[in-house]
């Protein structure tokens, strides 16, 4: 998630490439979109090359952990680790980004005037590739 977004979305350069912050709307989502299937194609190569092996692939995803104080905050607690901590996880158990991603990113697209949503939709080829590409379930959580 870092990557996508302050590598895209970063002030200047100081996080490669940088320098997209016109684009940044749509960028972060494209670039993470493609890192996923990246992962995917790593995945499903290694264990095609090296059956046999002992070799285990996961991803290192970071986000943020929020734990609601009240009844009231624990709908927005939610939607928060569906956006930060599952962004890049969920495709991986389930072949599609967190559900309340997808509706809020295809909602404001639609208002913007947009012919598609800036979270792009994998099809049905990448949703098989990209489930359980992944031979661990970790979690970084910084508090």
């Amino acid at each position: 998630m870092s990557q996508a977004h302050q590598g895209y979305c970063g002030i200047g350069t100081e996080h490669a490439p940088g320098g997209f912050q016109e684009h940044c709307s749509w960028a972060q989502y494209l670039a993470g979109h493609h890192m996923l299937l990246a992962h995917a194609h790593a995945y499903r190569a290694y264990h095609g090359l090296f059956p046999y092996s002992s070799g285990k692939i996961g991803i290192a995803n970071s986000g943020a952990w929020i734990e609601p104080e009240s009844a009231q905050e624990a709908a927005f607690a939610e939607e928060v680790r569906q956006w930060s901590a599952f962004w890049f996880t969920h495709p991986l158990f389930e072949g599609d980004y967190p559900p309340a991603m997808r509706a809020t990113v295809d909602k404001k697209s639609k208002e913007e005037g947009r012919t598609s949503s800036r979270l792009p939709y994998f099809n049905e080829y990448e949703r098989q590739m990209l489930i359980g590409a992944s031979d661990t379930k970790r979690q970084l959580i910084y508090c």
